[in-house]
């Protein structure tokens, strides 16, 4: 399969940055990263991956946050 490198390269570049942060200093997310390396992936896929996991977790959070009938709150 070939990566698409296309789509908006400004919320590409956040992504990436706060998953190298999150490697950084988060366990869950290096912990993550090590089970995809034990997996065979190299460094490049393991970051792809977790990258769609942070990408899932906000998408979630996202549509949590703004389901119709809560109350805004300014």
């Amino acid at each position: 399969m070939r990566l698409h490198r296309g789509g908006n390269r400004r919320a590409n570049r956040a992504i990436y940055l706060v998953t190298i942060c999150r490697l950084r200093y988060d366990p869950r997310s290096q912990a993550y990263r090590d089970r995809k390396r034990a997996q065979g992936h190299s460094s490049a896929d393991a970051i792809r991956s977790l990258k769609r996991f942070i990408t899932r977790e906000l998408n979630y959070a996202l549509k949590r946050d703004l389901s119709p009938g809560d109350p805004v709150s300014c």
